[in-house]
């Protein structure tokens, strides 16, 4: 967002960013045996929930007014980061 992208752009990279180095980490992990299928299961089933509602969240946002998309954007990272 410094460099000048819209908030939503740049979590919607950054999130595939993740997505995608999370994946293989997990399959190299997976085959040395250290991966619990049950936890996996939540992780995955949370971070579907709170991706899809904080995109509607957003979405909501950015329609009404895109500078307030990215200062609610500003304070969920901030949040993030403080806990």
């Amino acid at each position: 967002m410094s460099a000048g992208v819209r908030g939503i752009l740049a979590v919607g990279t950054d999130m595939f960013h993740i997505f995608s180095k999370a994946i293989m980490g997990t399959a190299v992990h997976k085959k040395l045996g250290n991966v619990s299928i049950g936890l996996t299961i939540a992780f995955v089933v949370g971070s579907i929930v709170g991706a899809t509602c904080g995109g509607y969240i957003n979405r909501t946002i950015y329609y009404a007014n895109p500078v307030m998309s990215d200062i609610f954007i500003s304070l969920v990272y901030v949040f993030l980061l403080a806990s």
